[in-house]
């Protein structure tokens, strides 16, 4: 019930905001950017499909009714002429909302059917009443030439609407009847028959070989170099080459029918002239000549003007004509991409107000105050005399990426002649220099729609201007990541019910099962964590990248000594003797206090070490440290957990928490990141996610294995500990050194920028060292178990 009061109600919202109604108005003004959506119309695709779910919900219902006729007969003696009556109105069925409904569509399509035969005939008569209503609506006398062409058009339509009526009636009539069973297949003959009624002759055919003919008017365009915009100037509605028609040849147009129009461009074409066709999702052509010597016309790069009238302009000449249409070319257009002096810079609160009243953008760089870092420059002189614009040369222009070269005898800027727009980026380096010795320049809004940046050094350059907005990286890591959550549902509801751990499985099947899980779901984690790391080095740049990733490595070490090999040993020694598990699990915990302790004290003597390096610490990096140091401190505890589903062979489970850890990881990670928290950020969300997992794993194994103790402290037992445990960890802070420490040297030597490239293709190395580690640790409660019990066979399961 609820569903269909909520679809309803959606239903009649669409209805209200297609129809323009006052309710439109709420999202029009009360949500950002609807009022350049000028579409209500599109409206009906929600109503279409409330409809069509509410139609199954009614199919649902009138199939599972089934009534029976019972008494209702026309004509019995019992019956009187009210009962007779109501029989027939009824369409002899029980009196019901259903038959209620059916018999009002059939009556009231039967009595449309028969009023419009009865205007058929006495057509003559109504003929003066319809012309009244065709030139009662808005436009519609612009469409028929009279009222009978309207009568004509209108009396099929009215026609097929009654016969649907009325078979819908019918069908209704008959889902409450003894022949309900034929309800379904008559709805669907119904439906058919509506859809081919209202689409015959909708879809025209046309020959395809229309696309290949080129006419004259484009194939003289394609001959001429660019790059280049054009236009149309249309006083008299006459439309010559119609917007968007100049697409599919690979013009650029500035006119353009959307149902989305960036408002900056909106803004700078009603600069030009008033944009009277916005209702209509359309920029218009130029309808005044005035319009045409307009400055703005030409730094938007418009060089050929088509038209059908003639036009005496200074700076216009005609360069093509067949028939009535002709081109004029704008010779003073200015080049897509020019430098001017940063001495021509005008700082103004309105951009499109001060080039039309003050400042030529030919000859000045027009920037809205606020919005470029460089306006406070006390250096920077108020522009007075106009200078000419020099071209640039673009040598690569595609939709995504555009090369420019130049060259400049003074800091100047550089103005590309597209729209700006926050995606886009700049990156600067020396004429023939290689992409090693690029640097990212800021992209300045200039002339009121255009991407300006400052070349702040004489000399000769390169720009290389890319798209690559931070809401298509964000868009695809959230696809990636809807993905990656589809696939970890199948791969759990899988092994769910293809693998089931009832205790009998042998040595081999338990190290497939204890080993194979951990490994897929970790090879699992490793691709999720490549998709972020790609969004967090797009996001961070390289040098925070490199700072992240040197704290981790850092942390590392106090990793290691805080466990100091506990994790092993909680496995080796528990699969020995299970009863033991609560008190290993206390007393390794406790441990571990101790021992986080002691690990701190090389760490900060590393940080006080690192001072004496000519790229010491960073305060930021060393915030990042402490932070993910006490997240360890939270992971080193779930480990010790994690070390007893090894020992009763359930790897699995913590193995599928460390995809969910990882999950929680990236989403926690991506609003930190959007939120501007930077690295920091994501060293605190480490926090967050390792004290998330230790209560969850906690509560799993509480509930899963015999934990109800004794559970003391017992000093011995640490001492034992502390005594079996040094070798293991010895050994993994050996191996952790050999593998970690280029990163460490390399931020010394070189800085966080070279450790954020390296540790991004280091990433595909350790993903290969999960297979031997995990199938290890799997084996390990195994051969453990074996070797307290027989010798003999651990020595035959080790070969």
């Amino acid at each position: 019930r609820s569903q269909t009061v909520f679809l309803g109600g959606l239903s009649l919202l669409s209805l209200a905001f297609i129809f323009g109604t006052p309710l439109y108005a709420l999202l029009y003004y009360g949500l950002p950017f609807i009022n350049q959506l000028h579409t209500p119309f599109r409206w009906v695709f929600p109503l279409s499909l409330c409809v069509a779910v509410l139609a199954g919900f009614g199919g649902d219902y009138l199939g599972q009714q089934g009534l029976e006729i019972g008494d209702w007969r026309l004509g019995t003696r019992s019956k009187s002429l009210i009962s007779n009556l109501q029989s027939l109105f009824f369409l002899r069925a029980k009196p019901t909302f259903v038959t209620f409904f059916a018999a009002l569509l059939v009556w009231g399509g039967s009595a449309a059917l028969l009023g419009l035969a009865g205007s058929w005939v006495v057509y003559g008569r109504l003929q003066p009443l319809i012309e009244r209503v065709l030139l009662s609506m808005a436009l519609a006398a612009d469409a028929f030439p009279n009222a009978q062409a309207f009568y004509s058009y209108l009396f099929p339509q009215f026609l097929q609407l009654g016969v649907v009526v009325i078979g819908c009636g019918v069908v209704l009539r008959v889902s409450q009847g003894k022949n309900g069973r034929f309800f379904p297949h008559l709805a669907a003959l119904l439906l058919i028959l509506d859809l081919f009624l209202i689409n015959r002759g909708f879809h025209a055919a046309v020959d395809p070989a229309l696309l290949s003919y080129e006419p004259p008017l484009v194939h003289w365009l394609r001959q001429q170099p660019g790059p280049w915009r054009l236009t149309t100037f249309d006083s008299q509605g006459q439309k010559p080459l119609n917007a968007n028609a100049g697409w599919l040849f690979g013009f650029e147009d500035v006119r353009g029918y959307d149902s989305i129009i960036p408002k900056q461009f909106a803004n700078y074409m009603a600069a030009i002239e008033p944009q009277n066709e916005l209702l209509f999702n359309r920029i218009q052509p130029v309808a005044n000549w005035e319009s045409l010597n307009s400055p703005l016309l030409d730094v938007l790069n418009v060089k050929y003007i088509i038209t059908q009238e003639t036009v005496e302009l200074p700076k216009l000449q005609q360069v093509w004509q067949e028939g009535n249409l002709r081109v004029y070319e704008n010779l003073a257009v200015a080049p897509r991409a020019y430098t001017l002096p940063q001495t021509q810079t005008a700082v103004v609160p309105d951009p499109l107000t001060a080039m039309t009243t003050q400042y030529d953008p030919r000859n000045y760089v027009v920037v809205e105050r606020g919005e470029w870092s460089g306006e406070g420059n006390s250096l920077l002189p108020t522009p007075h005399s106009p200078l000419p614009y020099t071209p640039a040369t673009i040598t690569s222009y595609r939709n995504i990426e555009v090369w420019v070269d130049t060259a400049v005898n003074e800091p100047s800027w550089l103005i590309l002649n597209d729209s700006y727009a926050p995606g886009w980026k700049a990156f600067l380096r020396p004429f023939g220099g290689e992409e090693a010795d690029e640097r990212e320049v800021e992209i300045i809004r200039v002339n009121g729609n255009f991407r300006g940046i400052l070349l702040d050094e004489p000399g000769q350059w390169t720009v290389r201007y890319r798209y690559s907005p931070r809401s298509f990286q964000l868009g695809g890591l959230i696809s990636f990541m809807g993905a990656i959550l589809l696939a970890f549902g199948f791969i759990v509801g899988g092994w769910r019910r293809y693998v089931r751990s009832d205790g009998q499985l042998s040595a081999t099947h338990s190290v497939i099962k204890n080993s194979g899980a951990p490994m897929l779901l970790n090879l699992f984690n490793k691709l999720i964590d490549f998709a972020f790391a790609a969004f967090y080095l797009r996001l961070l740049g390289p040098a925070d990248a490199g700072s992240y990733s040197f704290a981790i490595a850092t942390a590392i070490i106090f990793e290691i000594l805080s466990n100091f090999g506990l994790n092993i040993l909680i496995v080796r020694d528990v699969a020995q003797a299970k009863d033991r598990a609560s008190s290993y699990l206390l007393n390794t915990t406790v441990l571990r206090l101790f021992t986080s302790g002691v690990a701190l004290l090389p760490v900060i003597a590393f940080v006080i070490g690192s001072r004496f390096f000519a790229n010491p610490i960073s305060n930021p990096e060393l915030l990042a440290l402490a932070l993910i140091i006490i997240g360890m401190l939270f992971s080193g505890m779930s480990q010790g957990v994690t070390g007893l589903f090894y020992v009763f062979e359930q790897a699995e489970i913590p193995a599928a928490m460390t995809t969910v850890t990882t999950l929680l990881k990236v989403g926690f990670g991506v609003l930190v990141l959007l939120l501007g928290f930077g690295f920091v950020g994501l060293a605190a969300v480490s926090i967050v996610v390792n004290l998330i997992t230790l209560a969850v794993l906690g509560r799993l194994a509480f509930g899963r294995f015999p934990l109800s103790g004794p559970w003391r402290v017992d000093w011995s037992l640490q001492r034992q500990m502390v005594g079996k445990g040094f070798p293991l960890m010895l050994i993994h802070l050996l191996q952790t050194v050999f593998i970690s420490v280029d990163v460490v040297i390399l931020r010394f030597l070189n800085g966080s920028e070279v450790v954020g490239w390296y540790n991004s293709a280091y990433k595909w190395f350790n993903a290969l060292q999960i297979v031997p580690s995990f199938f290890t640790l799997a084996l390990f409660p195994i051969i453990s178990r074996a070797i307290h019990e027989n010798m003999a066979t651990a020595q035959r399961m080790y070969r």
